[in-house]
């Protein structure tokens, strides 16, 4: 086992998930266009659009959600108990959200998110969660960046 592997299962037991045997939903996050800001407006402006996206999807999810920075310009949400309907309509808003605080600091600023519920019951590992909202979100990115994918693993 990783220490990151302990940490994240560490991390979803306080959150209240022991195992996966319950629904969550994980949120992969790329900024687009990031080093462009950090090149024309400076890495303190660059500072500043992290923290405020991070208060953002703060203010947008639940207190039992978790937001976390990978590094760089991505950002992973943990969203537990959270059926497909419900992770869609989160998604749609936290998207939302984003895209309009992005704007305010450059017009050619955008996220791509790749979402991921895996059901309950599903033996999927945590780094298979991980990686399929990862290679979701890179999906994203590949046709068209300010986009978001929404997948459901099967059981």
């Amino acid at each position: 086992m990783t220490p990151f592997i302990d940490d994240f299962k560490q991390c979803l037991a306080c959150i209240g998930i022991p195992d996966l045997s319950q629904d969550i939903l994980s949120f992969h996050i790329d900024l687009d266009n990031f080093k462009q800001i950090n090149d024309t407006q400076g890495h303190s402006v660059g500072d500043a659009l992290l923290v405020a996206i991070s208060r953002c999807m703060v203010a947008t999810l639940r207190e039992v959600d978790v937001v976390a920075r990978l590094g760089g310009d991505e950002f992973v949400v943990l969203l537990p108990e959270t059926d497909s309907e419900t992770a869609r309509l989160v998604l749609e808003r936290l998207h939302t959200n984003l895209r309009m605080l992005l704007q305010s600091f450059d017009k050619n600023a955008s996220t791509s998110i790749g979402a991921v519920v895996i059901p309950a019951g599903n033996e999927t590992g945590i780094l298979e969660l991980l990686a399929a909202a990862d290679a979701t979100m890179y999906s994203v990115k590949t046709v068209s960046k300010d986009g978001l994918a929404f997948s459901v693993e099967s059981t």
